[in-house]
C-alpha cells in the first residue's frame, strides 16, 4: 500500500516540475519583452519629428535630426513650407508703359508711377512713298519717229524721253556733212567708208562731236643729253611713241660747256702724255642759284663735284646763301650742327638731294634730277609716267628696253 502511494506521488510531481521549468524560462522572456515595449513607448513619447522632415521657425529652416528639430538656413527673403522664399528684385519697367497719373505693380508687389505721356498718339502716321513706275537705270523699248527707240528710268522712278536706237552695226561718233542730220555708220566699223543710216535726228538731240586729241610736246628727242650738277641724263625710247630720260651720276662731274661727264682720270707713268682732265670746279669754289648754294669738293683724288645745300633764307646773295638775321645767342654753341643726317632727303626745283657719308665724320649731299619733278608735299620725285602708245597704255610685256639705252 505504502509502495503504491509513493509511486503515485512521483507521477504527480512530474507535471509540477515541467510547469516550474516552463515558468523559469517564460518569466525572463516576458519581463524582457515588457521592458522593450516600455522603452519603445518611452522613445515614441520623446520623438518630435521624423528624419528628413523640415519646417519653418520664423525666417529659419529647421530640419529633423535624431527626432528633434535643429535650426538650419536663415532666409533673408522669408521662410514658407519648410524652405526659403525666392528673393524678388524690384522692377520699375511697368512704369514706362503706364500713363502718367496711374500706378502699376511689379511681380514683387512694389508700386510704380506711370511715365508714359498718353496725350500724344502712340502710332503717328507713316509717310507714304510716291509710287515708282520703274527701277532706276532700267530701259524699255519705245517708238521714236516710227523707228526703234528706248527709254531709261530716272532716279525718281519715271521713264525718260524716248531716244533713237542706231540701226548700224558699227556706230560712228562723227556725222558726215553729206548725211546732214542723219548718223553715219558702217557694218565693218570703218567710219571713213560708212553709209548714211537711220532717220532724221530729233531737233533737241545735239550732234556729238569728236574731242580733238591734245598734242603732247615730247620731253626730249632720242639721243639728247643734259648734264647738270654731276647728273647726266640721256633721252631714249623704250617703246614706239614713248620718250623718257635715263639718268646716271658723273663720278668726275659734268664736263664744262658740254652735255657729258668728265672723262675718268687714268694714271700713267708719263704725266705729260696724259694731262689731268679739266675739273668741273675748283676745290672750295662756291656758287648760288635759285636758293641753292653749291660748294666744290673732292670726294676722291682728282674728282671734283658740286655739293649743294638749300638756303635757309631761300635766297642767294652773290655766290652764297643770303644769311638770315642772327638771333642773340643765349649761350655759346659747343657742338657744330651737321648740315644733314644720313638718309635725309630734300626735293626743290626738280632736284632731289640725299644726304650720305663718304667718310667717317663727313656728311655731304648727293644730287639727282627728278624726271617728273618734285612730289608736292613730299621730299621725293613724282612717280614716272606709264608709257603710252597712241594715247593708250602700252600692253605689259609688249616692248623691251633696247640694250645700251
Amino acid at each position: 500500500m505504502r509502495g503504491n502511494w509513493r509511486g503515485s506521488w512521483g507521477v504527480v510531481q512530474i507535471p509540477l516540475i515541467v510547469g516550474m521549468v516552463i515558468m523559469a524560462v517564460a518569466l525572463p522572456v516576458a519581463l524582457k519583452l515588457g521592458s522593450q515595449s516600455q522603452d519603445t513607448r518611452n522613445r515614441a513619447a520623446e520623438s518630435q519629428c521624423s528624419s528628413g522632415e523640415t519646417q519653418c521657425s520664423g525666417n529659419t529652416v529647421q530640419t529633423c535630426s535624431g527626432g528633434k528639430w535643429v535650426n538650419g538656413q536663415y532666409c533673408s527673403s522669408g521662410c514658407s513650407g519648410g524652405a526659403c522664399k525666392n528673393a524678388c528684385a524690384p522692377n520699375s519697367s511697368c512704369g514706362s508703359s503706364t500713363c502718367k497719373g496711374q500706378t502699376c505693380k511689379d511681380s514683387c508687389g512694389n508700386t510704380w508711377q506711370g511715365q508714359k505721356d498718353c496725350s500724344t498718339p502712340t502710332n503717328p502716321p507713316v509717310p507714304t512713298t510716291p509710287p515708282r513706275d520703274c527701277d532706276t537705270a532700267a530701259t524699255q523699248d519705245c517708238n521714236w519717229n516710227g523707228k526703234p527707240g528706248y527709254q531709261r528710268c530716272n532716279a525718281e522712278g519715271k521713264w525718260g524721253a524716248c531716244q533713237a536706237k542706231n540701226p548700224c552695226s558699227g556706230e560712228c561718233l562723227a556725222y558726215a556733212s553729206s548725211c546732214g542730220s542723219v548718223g553715219r555708220g558702217s557694218a565693218g566699223g570703218d567710219c571713213a567708208s560708212g553709209v548714211c543710216c537711220g532717220g532724221a535726228l530729233p531737233t533737241n538731240t545735239p550732234i556729238p562731236t569728236l574731242t580733238p586729241t591734245p598734242t603732247v610736246t615730247p620731253m626730249c628727242t632720242v639721243g639728247e643729253k643734259e648734264c647738270v650738277g654731276g647728273v647726266l641724263r640721256t633721252c631714249y625710247s623704250p617703246a614706239p611713241g614713248t620718250l623718257v630720260w635715263n639718268t646716271s651720276i658723273c663720278e668726275t662731274g659734268c664736263k664744262t660747256g658740254e652735255s657729258e661727264c668728265n672723262p675718268t682720270p687714268t694714271s700713267t707713268p708719263t704725266p705729260t702724255l696724259n694731262p689731268t682732265p679739266k675739273a668741273v670746279c675748283v676745290m672750295g669754289e662756291k656758287k648760288c642759284e635759285v636758293g641753292i648754294e653749291y660748294t666744290c669738293y673732292e670726294p676722291y683724288p682728282g674728282g671734283f663735284v658740286w655739293n649743294s645745300i638749300k638756303c635757309e633764307s631761300g635766297e642767294c646773295l652773290g655766290d652764297i646763301c643770303k644769311p638770315e638775321p642772327t638771333p642773340t645767342p643765349t649761350k655759346p654753341v659747343q657742338t657744330p650742327t651737321p648740315m644733314c643726317t644720313v638718309g635725309e632727303k630734300e626735293c626743290v626745283g626738280g632736284v632731289l638731294r640725299t644726304c650720305y657719308s663718304p667718310a667717317p665724320g663727313t656728311l655731304v649731299w648727293n644730287t639727282s634730277i627728278c624726271e617728273t619733278g618734285c612730289k608736292t608735299g613730299a621730299n621725293e620725285c613724282n612717280p614716272k609716267l606709264t608709257p603710252t602708245i597712241s594715247g593708250r597704255p602700252a600692253p605689259k610685256g609688249s616692248y623691251r628696253r633696247p640694250k645700251g639705252l
